[in-house]
Formats: C-alpha cells, sequence, structure tokens
C-alpha cells in the first residue's frame, strides 16, 4: 500500500463488511451532537408548554437520567452502540417525555385550595408541593400507564421475529426506554417535583371589555 500511495494510487476497500463495520466511526460523536440537538428542542419547547423552567429542567434531568440508564443496560446485554441504537436512543428521548411533559404539565396547572389541605388526601406534615402532586397523579397516573402499556403492546410481535437483530436491537431495546422512561416520568419525576415545586400557573380574569371578561395569566406561589 505504501508503494502504491507514493504512486498517487488508493485502495479503496468495499463490500458488505465494510459497510456494515464503517457506521461504528464516529458514532459515539454522532449520539452526542443528537442527543445536544434533542436537548435543546426539549429547552425550547418545554418553555412554551410546560410554563415553568424548573419544570422543564427536571423533564431534561428525567431525559438524561433515561439515556444513561439504556445506555448501560444496552452495554451489559450486549448490544453495541451502532447507528440503530443512536437513533433509538434519541427516539427514545421522544417516548420519554411522553411520560414526563404529561405530569409536569398538569404539576404546573395544580393549586392547591384551603378544602385540599383539609382533606383525607393529605397527610401531616404535607407540604403543597406533595399535596398537588398527589391531586396531579390521581388525574395522570393511569393514562400516562397506559399510554406506556400500549407501546409494550406495539412492540410486543417484534418479540416473536426470527431474525435476531430485531428481536435485540428492537423489542429488548424499545422495552427498555419504556420501562426507564416511565419509571422516571412517573417515580422519579414526581419526587423532585413534589420536595423543590414549581409555582403554579393559574388563569384570572382581570378586566372586561364591552362585557367581555379579558383573561390575564398569573403565576401564584
Amino acid at each position: 500500500l505504501d508503494e502504491w500511495a507514493d504512486k498517487e494510487l488508493y485502495a479503496l476497500p468495499g463490500g458488505l463488511m465494510i459497510d456494515l463495520f464503517s457506521q461504528y466511526i464516529g458514532v459515539s460523536r454522532s449520539l452526542s451532537l443528537n442527543l445536544l440537538y434533542v436537548s435543546i428542542a426539549i429547552i425550547l419547547c418545554g418553555v412554551v408548554f410546560l410554563l415553568n423552567p424548573i419544570a422543564v429542567f427536571v423533564a431534561l434531568l428525567c431525559n438524561a437520567a433515561m439515556v444513561i440508564e439504556v445506555y448501560g443496560f444496552a452495554d451489559w446485554l450486549g448490544l453495541r452502540i451502532n447507528g440503530v441504537l443512536v437513533l433509538n436512543i434519541v427516539i427514545a428521548v421522544a417516548l420519554t417525555m411522553e411520560f414526563t411533559a404529561h405530569v409536569a404539565r398538569a404539576f404546573v396547572l395544580t393549586n392547591v385550595t384551603d378544602k385540599d389541605r383539609q382533606s383525607g388526601m393529605t397527610l401531616p406534615g404535607s407540604n403543597d408541593g406533595q399535596i398537588r402532586m398527589k391531586k396531579t397523579l390521581r388525574e395522570m397516573f393511569t393514562p400516562v400507564s397506559l399510554g406506556a402499556l400500549t407501546t409494550i403492546l406495539g412492540v410486543m410481535p417484534i418479540a416473536f421475529a426470527q431474525f435476531p437483530y430485531f428481536r435485540q436491537y428492537y423489542f429488548t431495546l424499545y422495552i427498555m426506554i419504556v420501562l426507564f422512561g416511565w419509571l422516571n416520568g412517573v417515580i422519579f419525576q414526581p419526587i423532585i417535583l413534589s420536595l423543590y415545586p414549581p409555582r403554579a400557573f393559574t388563569l384570572e380574569a382581570s378586566s372586561s371589555v364591552d362585557g367581555a371578561p379579558l383573561m390575564a395569566s398569573n403565576v401564584t406561589s
């Protein structure tokens, strides 16, 4: 090869094996860049829809935890960091947002009244954040859990695929993504939000024009 290089003749290997293994060149960099772009998108969309920077930060933290968990268990299960795994991890962030965003938005829009503080749902020593989270989970736990269940049912047929690659890099991987996403969104996130609750976002009628009330946004503690 050195002699050919001196004569400006270069050998370009090709074939199926070269195409399969060339995906490992720069795959870690591609994963990092794509996760960075997805994180920026989460922040921008979260500011609009989650209505509170603390809720956005917690949702981003849950997504980071999911990526670390899936990445670690993928190595434990013998899955290589290839193009398919990188693609599915990026998609996994969107799936995790399905579990985190609904709970976070419902929590931000939930308020605590005196009736809530005096009701049987309030344990001794509970703060307003914990009461708000109980009200949130009463409303969102079942829908979010059913969403996780239907996603698992959707990928279940892949478990019976004859090609082992599909079973490993799609069925096994998506089961991990859904389980870790659900745990972080329904268990881990509520704990953090109840301990460090963002302020509740409410709408109050402030004035009227020609008999039509104007709704003004107000952030209450």
